[in-house]
């Protein structure tokens, strides 16, 4: 299932109080999909377009990531101390601290993670089975509130993943396998500003003219000291750009962090985008400005005007945009949209839609 369907997914099973869990390789963007999908159900309580659910006691929600391969089995169990009863008799009892406590006293929503789950020891799994499922330990209860979903890589994927007792997987409502898709990934980078428009303009380039290979995920486990592209990864080079490395060595750090045949193949593309059309000129003169002939370079000038869009810039940008073909004028205009949704109300933009009253934002 592709990232952007999981994540929709997920926001119905934690309203619905469903346990998931998310299969798929490293990098791929498991545990972003869980915040994604927080960060969604928290703006819907605040607007009011999701409603509070009956059973808990707060409108918020909070994620609680648990590493359980660092856990111990009887991390579940509490610690034991010896209390006084009220007929003043002394007795042991396992007291919950920590994560438990939390799921144990959560008046509001709570989607614990149980992360890198595959790699924890089948005792430390084995720990988890009555909570998830019986929603008790000890004889306390795990509250309403609270949601369980699990990640884990392959058993193939050189992670240390030793598989998922039979008995714990049948806790989960449902075994999801992630897939990445380059469509989704530069739709989130765009929105999150967490990614340098050349990383993005890359992968629309690439996306769009070489479909039969992936070029955004392509994990292949190794034991030799190289790398394979994920989007974690392309993150990665997006922060190389950002940090002001020096030029003569980001053909090798590129290589660093996503395998030779892509960390070239960016590198080459990086010296045809310093080379286009600047934005800051486009947004000055945008009926006179040029257009770029050679699609790779068009894909990465519109990817960053994307990027500075605001309601200051989206004029220019909407008269830049009609002198542009249909098809590249609905991309330019679609990311604008979804970069900023307060455009949608602009009279560039109104007048623009109604030319391409077939298109659907």
């Amino acid at each position: 299932m592709r990232t952007k369907k999981v994540s929709q997914v997920l926001v119905q099973a934690i309203l619905n109080r469903d346990s998931l869990l998310f299969i798929g390789d490293p990098g791929v963007g498991k545990s972003e999909i869980v915040d994604q999908a927080v960060s969604f159900i928290e703006r819907g309580f605040a607007d009011g377009t999701i409603l509070q659910p009956s059973w808990i006691k707060t409108k918020a929600i909070k994620s609680l990531f648990i590493h359980a391969v660092i856990s111990d089995p009887t991390d579940a169990k509490g610690l034991p101390f010896v209390v006084v009863s009220k007929e003043g008799k002394s007795e042991a009892v396992f007291l919950p601290f920590g994560d438990l406590l939390e799921m144990i006293n959560a008046n509001y929503l709570l989607v614990v993670v149980l992360d890198d789950f595959g790699q924890a020891p089948a005792l430390v799994q084995a720990s988890f089975m009555q909570i998830v499922r019986a929603r008790r330990i000890n004889g306390h209860t795990i509250s309403d509130g609270v949601v369980f979903v699990a990640c884990t890589n392959k058993r193939g994927d050189n992670a240390g993943v030793q598989g998922i007792l039979e008995p714990m997987k049948d806790r989960f409502m449902s075994l999801i396998n992630v897939e990445s898709h380059w469509q989704d990934w530069c739709e989130w980078a765009t929105l999150s500003g967490r990614v340098k428009p050349e990383v993005i303009a890359y992968h629309r380039w690439c996306g769009n003219n070489d479909k039969d290979k992936n070029h955004l995920s392509n994990f292949r486990p190794t034991r030799e000291m190289t790398r394979s592209p994920s989007p974690r990864a392309w993150e990665y080079m997006s922060d190389i750009l950002s940090h002001n490395y020096p030029l003569d060595c980001l053909r090798e750090m590129f290589v660093g962090a996503v395998g030779e045949e892509e960390g070239n193949a960016f590198y080459s593309f990086l010296s045809q985008y310093r080379d286009l059309v600047h934005p800051d000129v486009i947004l000055s003169n945008p009926e006179q400005a040029d257009i770029p002939t050679n699609p790779s370079v068009l894909w990465s000038v519109l990817t960053a005007l994307v990027a500075r869009v605001n309601s200051k810039t989206f004029p220019a940008i909407s008269k830049y945009a009609g002198r542009l073909a249909p098809e590249w004028s609905v991309f330019l205009m679609t990311d604008c949209a979804r970069k900023d949704s307060t455009i949608k109300k602009t009279k560039p933009f109104v007048e623009w839609s109604i030319k391409h009253s077939d298109v659907q934002i």
